[in-house]
């Protein structure tokens, strides 16, 4: 049972009653936005989130690298057009692919691919697409501290508009993403707009923030950003079937 009322049964792998599951769900459905996203607050305890966050800092140094803007860790293997070489995905990570995958989030599927990204205070990502290597839903639990997730229309030619498509012009909407929630995107969400993080210290929200009251926020309410770790949490449904044989030459 999660924090919120959704029963959820990780042992094993399995799930009960998947149809009430989903039902279930649809009570975090974000009606303000395009189809779909599910935002949960609290879905994880404060116990869980400082577990996690140890887990995260506790990874070998190795396993971080460094981008603008944000470092990352990657777990289950290398995307690539080709299939994924899966790697083990660590007992801390795979109970929660396995308690996400239950809510029905990849059709019956379980996560196998999860990316940790820090942000600093300050730090934000470019809006992008996720891309066709996975199933087309994400989902990311979010540590630490509060972001603004901002999504934008593809850039593209739009009728009677000869305007230059700029970012600030192709803004749609955003979501707000505070510590212990579980955010999922699927459907247009996924598949058509581009999401992306400003790089700024703090967010003064607006009514352009789609899940407010989801999120226990108010209009003109200003939050200042901390250090955010996101677990990415995915499918990735074409994986490679290798054997290393070692000691051959």
């Amino acid at each position: 049972m999660t924090n919120n009322g959704i029963f959820i049964s990780v042992e094993g792998g399995g799930m009960e009653h998947p149809a009430c599951i989903v039902e279930d769900l649809k009570q975090f459905v974000v009606n303000d936005a395009p189809p779909t996203v599910y935002y949960i607050p609290d879905f994880i305890s404060e116990d869980e989130e400082s577990y996690l966050q140890q887990q995260v800092y506790k990874s070998p140094k190795t396993k971080w690298t460094q981008l603008s803007g944000r470092r990352l860790q990657n777990w289950g293997g290398l995307p690539h057009p080709r299939g994924m070489l899966a790697e083990k995905m660590p007992d801390w990570l795979r109970t929660y692919c396995e308690k996400i995958s239950s809510l029905g989030a990849f059709g019956g599927k379980t996560a196998n691919h999860v990316l940790v990204n820090e942000y600093k205070e300050g730090e934000g990502i470019m809006p992008h697409e996720d891309g066709p290597l996975y199933h087309p839903t994400v989902t990311t639990v979010s540590l630490g501290s509060h972001t603004l997730l901002d999504f934008y229309a593809p850039v593209g030619v739009q009728e009677g508009d000869a305007s230059p498509q700029t970012e600030e012009n192709r803004f749609l909407l955003s979501l707000l993403v505070k510590p212990r929630s579980l955010l999922i995107l699927q459907e247009e969400m996924y598949r058509r707009l581009l999401h992306g993080i400003r790089p700024r210290s703090h967010d003064t929200l607006t009514d352009t923030v789609a899940n407010l009251s989801a999120a226990g926020a108010v209009p003109g309410e200003t939050l200042a950003r901390g250090t955010r770790v996101s677990l990415t949490i995915r499918h990735v449904p074409k994986v490679m079937k290798t054997t290393l044989v070692l000691g051959r030459k």
